[in-house]
């Protein structure tokens, strides 16, 4: 794992320069730097980024540009340019719109993404690094990637960085802070950066009422908190009334519930497939069953979860639900074959599950564990032991949930 620290020199501000005798002499040594350029047609990429960032350090872009064009004459060696490199381009193009529209039509041929949040952090401490200054489009980004419980302290020192430099006013670094510190579920850390923003918008809002919503023993502040959101005015969007509804689907607070879909409706947020699916699972949870399902049919556009979902709660038309689902052209996931054999075994629909196996294997989700611990429970049901003990046999691994759906269909025969 790669060590992840901060330079905290490094990212402050960086000051206008101010016109000196030792600054005309650094300006001579710039000139001969990029002599140096001129010799040396193949430079090092390390050498390439400090020579440009010394030129962005006295606000003289266009030297700065002139290197990176050369290095891209020369891209048929990597070794030259890298995402610093790149970053450090598109910050020279600021005001010259040009350079920056050739920059991202290099980038569509020479990609510099991240795939998973270690480079895209790695590549962060590297910009620190270089003397890169953080702007808050950068923070936010980087604060993004701190999803992982080891990425934790990094996080922390992005939060310490930010503050020290004074962008903990801008408001979308407010709401990627309150978002990080939500994945981490320290919910404490992220009212505290709500509640201390100057500015709030709808994305703030919502930042903190998802966090809250997303842990079920979180309801009532998520409720309190969606409730304070109306009285405040602020304009409510899908985000909004799916963490409400979720909190009331946790609370199992139907009356509230049914208010909220009433603003839901009023607002024209109804038919949108978050809002529905999640007002689906609140009304199941409440054990009405009837207003989950003309939830559904209302719906105008609906997907897996929604489908998955109405499988789960309505047994009797479970296997009807699902041949519609495949004819409206919605691929089923695993939680949908769970839900479906689970409704099949209650009924004893023998015929019905033999096809599904069929289907699964085919479609290849016995690679699945839930799906697989469901057909062992669904044969046990079926008083067919034997093939019961036989997916369990063809598991490549077997997990307490296995044992245990084998040892109960074992006991009920007895």
């Amino acid at each position: 794992m790669i060590t992840r620290q901060l330079n905290f020199k490094t990212l402050q501000r960086i000051p206008n320069p101010r016109l000196t005798s030792s600054t005309t002499c650094k300006f001579h040594s710039f000139k001969h730097e990029h002599h140096l350029f001129d010799e040396n047609p193949q430079p090092e990429v390390a050498s390439v980024n400090r020579s440009m960032l010394n030129y962005m350090h006295r606000n003289l872009l266009a030297p700065a540009l002139d290197i990176f064009s050369k290095q891209l004459q020369l891209c048929s060696s990597s070794r030259n340019i890298d995402e610093v490199t790149v970053t450090l381009a598109v910050k020279a193009c600021q005001g010259n719109p040009k350079p920056g529209c050739q920059i991202h039509g290099f980038l569509e041929y020479y990609p510099f993404g991240f795939q998973t949040s270690e480079g895209a952090l790695s590549f962060a401490r590297r910009m620190n690094s270089n003397g890169i200054a953080f702007d808050p489009v950068t923070y936010s980004t980087v604060l993004s990637f701190c999803a992982d419980p080891e990425d934790f302290l990094f996080g922390l020192q992005v939060h310490s960085l930010i503050f020290k430099s004074g962008l903990d006013c801008e408001v979308f670094v407010g709401n990627a802070l309150i978002s990080m510190y939500s994945r981490w579920r320290r919910l404490i850390e992220a009212r505290n950066v709500f509640d201390e923003m100057l500015n709030r918008d709808v994305v703030s809002w919502n930042a903190i009422l998802s966090g809250y919503s997303q842990e079920g023993n979180h309801g009532v502040e998520a409720i309190l908190l969606f409730i304070e959101m109306v009285r405040q005015g602020m304009k409510l969007d899908h985000v909004s009334f799916t963490s409400a509804v979720s909190a009331c689907g946790h609370e199992k607070n139907l009356k509230l519930g049914r208010q909220i879909h009433g603003l839901t409706v009023k607002s024209g947020y109804e038919s949108h497939v978050s809002v529905g699916n999640v007002l689906i699972s609140t009304y199941s949870k409440s054990g009405v069953t009837d207003d989950a399902g003309l939830v559904f049919l209302l719906m105008n556009n609906r997907n897996v979860i929604s489908w998955t979902t109405m499988i789960s709660i309505d047994e009797e038309n479970a296997l009807s639900l699902f041949n519609k689902m495949r004819l409206n052209g919605v691929y089923p996931n695993d939680v949908t074959f769970v839900g479906l054999i689970h409704a099949i075994s209650t009924r004893k629909l023998v015929e019905e599950g033999l096809m599904i196996h069929g289907f699964c294997i085919k479609a290849g989700f016995l690679s699945k564990h839930n799906v697989c611990n469901s057909f062992i429970t669904m044969y046990a049901k079926f008083e067919s032991m034997d093939d019961s003990v036989k997916v369990f046999e063809e598991l490549d691994y077997r997990e307490i949930i296995s044992w245990n759906a084998l040892i109960s269909g074992d006991a009920t025969l007895f």
